[in-house]
């Protein structure tokens, strides 16, 4: 029973705004002298206790040099990942998107590439690579990164099934390949139904009541009881789990970044027990590794949930 503690995106949302890296050394800037006039601001403001103004010295920075240094050693996660949206030097970015000791900065970083040709570079895309090694990646990668990995993968169409069914009960596997061998194997069978499903315009729901309707935040966060059901109807368990793994921001038509979604696909899957075992890896993993807290998972923590 207190495997159900987990079972909500919410509740991981508000820890994963708590999850600090480990204490990284204080900053030491090694720039040329002539970056003086910026650096110097930062060094004194970067154990200011005030949040908000270690993050402001670091919006005004424009030297791509100091922003990169800041990134790679700056002790508060919020200053480095301030400065990490700072950055527009592309070989900067996939620098840190191939090299980053810290997964969310990796991860941000090569959300950030607009290079096509870069971002090639950090998927590693290779048009003769097989299929066991592309679920192999798709396994460790995330966002951006991801989806271009596990839509080659899905490119295949159904010529993959075959290989895909068996490498998602090869046991000697580790579990991230298996699901997501699963996961495309899914979507190559139920594509439509998936497009269908994220397609659906949710704000227009007929069964949603006019009262919900108000100006702010609107009827989202009172739309759980209307999309839960919808989305065990479609059965489509592993977009489910997808959508919460790997932080693919599929959600459905009108639904916005507050995490309503994330949740209600947890939801969509508590009662099957096969899914439930997937999702409490998952959940496992990403308490290791959280992603990177974007206005998604602004909300009050509560208490970490206990992994039985």
């Amino acid at each position: 029973m207190r495997k159900r503690l987990i079972l909500s995106v919410m509740m991981l949302s508000g820890f994963f705004v708590q999850f600090r890296a480990e204490n990284m050394p204080p900053l030491g800037l090694k720039v040329p002298g002539t970056m003086g006039g910026q650096a110097a601001p930062v060094e004194k403001t970067q154990d200011d206790k005030d949040r908000e103004i270690r993050r402001e010295e670091v919006s005004k920075l424009t030297d791509q040099a100091l922003l990169a240094e800041i990134v790679r050693n700056m002790k508060h996660r919020d200053v480095r990942q301030a400065a990490l949206f700072r950055l527009t030097d592309q070989s900067l970015l996939v620098d840190f998107a191939q090299n980053a000791s810290d997964n969310s900065v990796r991860r941000m970083a090569a959300s950030m590439i607009k290079d096509p040709i870069l971002f090639a570079k950090v998927t590693k895309i290779d048009e003769n690579e097989g299929l066991e090694s592309l679920v192999e990646r798709a396994s460790i990668n995330y966002d951006h990164v991801y989806l271009a990995i596990r839509d080659k993968i899905v490119g295949h169409g159904t010529n993959a099934l075959p290989l895909l069914a068996g490498l998602a009960v090869d046991e000697s596997l580790p579990w991230q390949q298996r699901l997501v061998a699963r996961i495309c194997y899914e979507r190559i069978e139920c594509l439509k139904d998936i497009k269908k499903l994220i397609g659906t315009d949710w704000l227009a729901h007929p069964q949603i009541d006019p009262k919900w309707r108000i100006p702010l935040p609107g009827p989202e966060p009172l739309m759980g009881t209307i999309i839960v059901p919808e989305l065990k109807d479609a059965g489509l368990w592993y977009y489910c789990l997808e959508v919460v793994w790997k932080t693919t921001g599929e959600r459905g038509r009108g639904i916005g970044h507050s995490g309503h979604w994330e949740q209600w696909c947890t939801l969509a899957v508590k009662d099957n027990p096969e899914e439930r075992i997937w999702f409490l890896r998952i959940c496992s993993e990403i308490l290791k590794d959280p992603p990177p807290p974007f206005p998604l998972f602004q909300f009050s923590p509560p208490p970490p949930p206990t992994l039985l």
